[in-house]
C-alpha cells in the first residue's frame, strides 16, 4: 500500500529514469528477451509460442488471434516487486530486523521518511494567473513517545525547521513538557485542549491575549508605583518598594516582562500545562516539601493529577495566574503573608484580590511555613538552604505530626 518510503521512492525512480541510460539498456535487453523467450521451449517441448499457437488453432473460425507479451520493467514494478531494503548494525556488522530496535528508532525513522517525502514530491506548474496554492499538511501524534529527552529536544527542533518551509504546516498533539518548553517563545503556537462534562474547549494565548497577560501582569508595578505617592504609606514600607521598582524604565519593563516566561517555563514548569490543577507556591521550600509528601506519604492526592509550581517568589503569582487563566488551567496560591508586615501586605492583598474563574482558593501561612511547621528558619544571609532546613528536619522526625495533618488538610482544601 502506500507509504512515505514507497512515495518517496516512486518519485526518485521516476526522475531517475529519464535520463538513465542504464534504466534503457535494461528495456532494451528485455525486449531481445521478449522476442527469444517466446521461441525457446522446454526439454519436452512445451513454449510460449506453441502454447499461442494452439490457442489460435482453435480462434480460426472466429477470425481472431491471441498474442503473448512479456511487459517491460516500469519504475512501479520495480519498486514494488524488486526493491528490497535493510538495517546494518555497524557494531555487529550484520543485517537486523527493523522489529529488533527499539519504538524510538522506529518512531525516528518514521519522522525521517515524512520529511523526506514532504521533500521528494512532484512540483506542479500552474498558470500564472491560476491561484491555486500547494500546502503539505504532516499531523504527528505525541512524537515523544518512546524518545529520550534529548531525542524529544532534536526532535522539536527538526519540527519546527520543518514547519518554516514554505507551503509546509506541522501539528503535533502532545502530552510533553518538553514540547511546550521549547516552544514557549512562540506561545501563540500552542493550543490547549480542556475536557471537561464531555465538552472540549480550546484555549490559545494569541497575540492580542499575550499582549494583555503583559499589561496586567505590569499592572502590580504600576500599584507600587502609586504607593510611592500614597500619603497613608510609611517611609519604610516606601523605601522597600523603590528597591523593588529601581531605575528601570516602562519600556524595558515591559520588554522584560515578555521575555520572564521563556525564561521560567522549562521542561519543570511546563508539567503544569498538564495537570487538573496547579498548586502555586511562593518558592522551593514549599514546592520540595509538598511534592515530597505527595510522592510518599499522601497516596490519595495522586488521583487529583497536581502539579506543584515555585513561583519563584511571591512578586510572581500574579504572573502564573494571569497565564494559567488564558490557558484555561485552574490553580490555587499557598504563600507566606510576613504577618502583612512591610510591603508585604500590599502584595498579599493584590493577589488575593486577582480574581478569575479558574482560580480556586488562596491561603497564606500567617508568617512563614517555618514558622507554621514549627522549626527555625536559615539566616537571612543562607536563604538558598531553606528546602534543605525543612527535610531535614521532617527526616529527622522534628516536626510534629499534627503539623503535618494539618497542611494535609490545608493542601486539600486548596484542590
Amino acid at each position: 500500500g502506500p507509504s512515505p518510503l514507497r512515495n518517496t521512492l516512486t518519485f526518485v525512480m521516476k526522475k531517475v529514469v529519464k535520463t538513465s541510460e542504464s534504466f534503457k539498456s535494461l528495456n532494451e535487453a528485455f525486449e531481445e528477451f521478449n522476442k527469444k523467450f517466446k521461441e525457446e521451449a522446454s526439454k519436452d517441448g512445451i513454449s510460449l509460442e506453441n502454447f499461442r499457437k494452439e490457442i489460435n488453432e482453435n480462434l480460426k473460425e472466429w477470425e481472431v488471434e491471441f498474442n503473448i507479451a512479456i511487459n517491460p520493467v516500469r519504475p512501479e514494478d520495480i519498486i514494488k516487486n524488486l526493491v528490497s531494503h535493510s538495517f546494518i548494525d555497524k557494531i555487529l556488522d550484520k543485517k537486523m530486523d527493523i522489529g529488533l530496535y527499539g519504538q524510538g528508532l522506529q518512531r525516528h525513522l518514521i519522522y525521517v521518511l515524512i520529511r523526506l517525502s514532504s521533500k521528494y514530491k512532484e512540483e506542479k506548474i500552474y498558470e500564472k494567473k491560476e491561484f491555486s496554492p500547494e500546502l503539505t499538511l504532516i499531523l504527528f501524534e505525541e512524537p515523544e513517545a518512546f524518545l529520550h529527552p534529548t531525542q524529544q529536544e532534536y526532535l522539536d527542533f527538526s519540527l519546527r525547521s520543518l514547519a518554516s518551509e514554505e507551503g509546509l504546516q506541522v501539528i503535533v498533539s502532545t502530552h510533553s513538557p518538553i514540547f511546550v518548553s521549547r516552544n514557549i517563545e512562540d506561545i501563540s503556537f500552542l493550543i490547549k485542549l480542556k475536557r471537561e462534562n464531555g465538552v472540549t474547549r480550546c484555549f490559545q494565548v494569541s497575540e492580542e491575549i499575550r499582549e494583555d497577560i503583559l499589561k496586567e501582569n505590569n499592572e502590580f508595578t504600576q500599584l507600587l508605583k502609586e504607593k510611592l505617592d500614597d500619603l497613608s504609606v510609611d517611609e519604610r514600607t516606601k523605601k522597600r518598594i523603590r528597591n523593588i521598582l529601581g531605575d528601570t524604565d516602562d519600556d524595558k519593563r515591559m520588554d522584560e516582562e515578555g521575555i520572564r516566561y521563556s525564561l521560567w517555563l522549562d521542561s519543570e514548569r511546563s508539567s503544569s500545562f498538564f495537570a487538573d490543577i496547579v498548586l502555586i507556591c511562593e518558592g522551593a521550600t514549599e514546592k520540595t516539601f509538598i511534592d515530597y509528601l505527595l510522592k510518599n506519604e499522601w497516596d490519595d492526592f495522586r488521583e487529583k493529577k497536581i502539579y506543584v509550581l515555585d513561583a519563584m517568589g511571591k512578586f510572581n503569582i500574579h504572573r502564573y495566574m494571569n497565564l494559567f487563566k488564558a490557558l484555561g488551567i485552574y490553580h490555587s496560591v499557598l504563600a507566606d503573608r510576613d504577618e502583612n508586615n512591610n510591603v508585604h501586605e500590599i502584595i498579599n492583598e493584590f493577589i488575593e484580590s486577582n480574581q478569575n474563574e479558574y482560580k480556586k482558593k488562596i491561603y497564606f501561612f500567617n508568617k512563614n511555613i517555618e514558622d507554621f511547621l514549627g522549626i527555625p528558619i536559615p539566616t537571612i544571609e543562607r536563604k538558598d538552604k531553606k528546602p534543605l532546613n525543612v527535610m531535614w528536619h521532617y527526616k529527622n522526625n522534628k516536626i510534629e505530626k499534627t503539623k503535618i495533618n494539618q497542611l494535609k488538610d490545608i493542601i486539600e482544601g486548596l484542590v
